[in-house]
């Protein structure tokens, strides 16, 4: 399962420690989110050494 850690002030979402590739993350995360999503970035955390997403969403964050 994913982990979905909240940043409500720049409405950012981390998903940690996924083995999925971006497409099946996009098409989850499209469908817990209704198509609110702005944009998907896939990113190295250079600290932790973990693939992180970034989702960018237009309204407020709902729990999953």
């Amino acid at each position: 399962m994913l982990n979905f850690l909240n940043i409500k002030k720049k409405k950012k979402i981390i998903i940690k420690n996924f083995k999925m590739n971006k497409n099946e993350i996009f098409k989850i995360i499209k469908s817990k989110f209704n198509n609110n999503i702005k944009k998907i970035n896939t990113l190295l955390d250079k600290k932790r050494k973990k693939k992180v997403v970034y989702i960018f969403i237009k309204n407020e964050f709902k729990k999953i």
